[in-house]
């Protein structure tokens, strides 16, 4: 009860202030009004009122009244935003839903006409019709009919397609029924929808692959490297990230397949050997240094408990010793295998199978986080969140969560917050109540925000936040959505 008072004390407090600068350091800009809210976007965010969608401007001014329906997914994947001047919007009779795009006056530029759209970006949308995917230019007109199965955002200049099984693919069956190419904005397919499979292109190469064998083929769509690689058998990367290699820092880790032992290697974009076929995994090279790992199987259900890694350099040479215990099962997977802003996360197993300890080393391999945490996530700017206890599955954690920096360091002590969300713009959620894990809350919680020193800018006194955009955090009191700032 006295949890109770002392909460509503402070909305009451918050609401009576809501026109200036708050003691706790920050001020309301738009008072709690909405139904429900999120981040802003090229100056306007979406709001709801009732069971309907508009838009605001920066100054609480409804720029699109509210008369556009919620996906399904709202509540789940975030808000509907602006890109390139442009924002989807959608109306639904309850079975069937019709998409199209207003611009920032709210007037509907491309007719809701269409099953789906993706945002613009490089100039294009991807729209869906019956099933099957084009892309239109700004002013609705059609670029590419919609004949896809399955169609990626455009990068510089080309896009993904597929026709086929519109199934999307895992791990067992990636290349199952589905043709693969790359178009140009004109929708000229500038690599023919024939391959199995078409990595991204990155420096200047994409990998493809074609009757289980792999090579590489340039933005004309000509092939560099002959395909003579074998095709690598899914593995627990692949639930990680992109099955296809790609070039990193010149190189690129390759499969040997039969020919070399089953090993990874490095080729360069040439296709010349540049390390040799002998390592059980290798990963792309970042800061100059790449993951190597021998012993332990990556077959999904073989994940093996022996395999050794360390990080090589370009010449091959071993920079930090294959002396860290492989984790293809666990939350370190995306981490340990990349340097970025100089460290990288390493991992050693204790007595158990699944007792996994996360530290991290610099790029000399000096150990500067000590490897006692049971997880560690590496964040921009130095920092890294980290926390004890594992979930069901021995990957994660549901029991605690801290904020360290470089030297280890405890920025937020480990178990202060329940959950510590992204930083964005500086500033992250933070919350009190429920168990760990960001989607474990409960009726109890409340929220606030800290900055990057782990001072506390915002108390938790609001019932939900989103993340901070363009200046504002929409934040829940009392049942209803306004935006506050940071007080400067």
């Amino acid at each position: 009860m006295r949890f109770i008072f002392a909460r509503c004390l402070l909305i009451l407090m918050c609401l009576a202030m809501s026109s200036g600068a708050l003691a706790e350091g920050y001020v309301w800009v738009i008072p709690p009004q909405f139904d429900d809210a999120r981040n802003f976007s090229e100056g306007l965010a979406v709001v709801m009122v009732g069971e309907k969608l508009g838009f605001i401007d920066k100054a609480g001014k409804v720029v699109v009244p509210p008369q556009y329906d919620a996906p399904w997914w709202f509540d789940y994947y975030g808000s509907l935003t602006f890109r390139d001047g442009l924002a989807s919007v959608m109306v639904s009779d309850g079975e069937t839903e019709k998409w199209g795009f207003i611009d920032k006056t709210g007037k509907e530029v491309v007719p809701l006409q269409y099953d789906a759209t993706e945002g613009f970006r490089e100039g294009l949308a991807a729209v869906m019709i019956d099933g099957k995917w084009g892309f239109i230019d700004k002013t609705g007109k059609e670029i590419v009919p919609p004949k896809y199965g399955e169609v990626y955002a455009f990068r510089d200049g080309l896009a993904r397609v597929m026709v086929g099984n519109t199934d999307r693919p895992d791990v067992w069956n990636v290349f199952d029924d589905q043709k693969w190419g790359l178009i140009d904005k004109t929708g000229k397919e500038v690599v023919p929808v024939e391959y199995d499979r078409v990595g991204e292109f990155r420096e200047g190469r994409a990998s493809v692959v074609k009757n289980e064998l792999l090579g590489f083929i340039d933005e004309t769509g000509a092939v560099v490297i002959p395909l003579t690689y074998q095709s690598p058998l899914p593995s627990l990367v692949a639930w990680h990230m992109d099955i296809m290699p790609y070039f990193s820092e010149g190189l690129a880790a390759i499969w040997g397949g039969d020919t070399h032992g089953n090993q990874y290697g490095y080729i360069d974009r040439d296709g010349n050997v540049a390390i040799p076929f002998m390592y059980d995994h290798a990963a792309p090279f970042s800061e100059g240094l790449a993951y190597v790992s021998k012993g332990g199987a990556l077959e999904f259900r073989d994940a093996a408990e022996d395999g050794k890694y360390g990080f090589i350099d370009k010449t091959g040479e071993v920079i930090v010793p294959l002396v860290y215990d492989c984790d293809y099962w666990g939350w370190g997977i995306i981490d340990e295998e990349f340097f970025y802003d100089g460290f990288a996360t390493v991992s050693k197993r204790g007595t158990a199978p699944w007792d996994m300890k996360y530290g991290m080393i610099d790029q000399t391999g000096k150990v500067v986080v000590p490897i006692r945490y049971h997880w560690l996530e590496r964040l921009p700017g130095g920092l890294s969140f980290a926390g004890y206890g594992e979930d069901y599955s021995g990957h994660g954690t549901w029991d605690s969560i801290g904020l360290i920096d470089e030297t280890g360091g405890e920025i937020v002590a480990v178990d202060y917050y329940s959950w510590i969300g992204y930083f964005s713009e500086g500033y992250a959620w933070v919350r009190y109540g429920g168990e760990g894990g960001a989607w474990m809350a409960s009726e109890e919680s409340t929220y606030g925000f800290i900055d990057v020193a782990g001072n506390e800018v915002a108390p938790c006194i609001f019932e939900a936040v989103g993340a901070f955009s363009e200046g504002l955090a929409a934040v829940k009191v009392d049942g209803k959505w306004g935006y506050i700032a940071i007080a400067k």
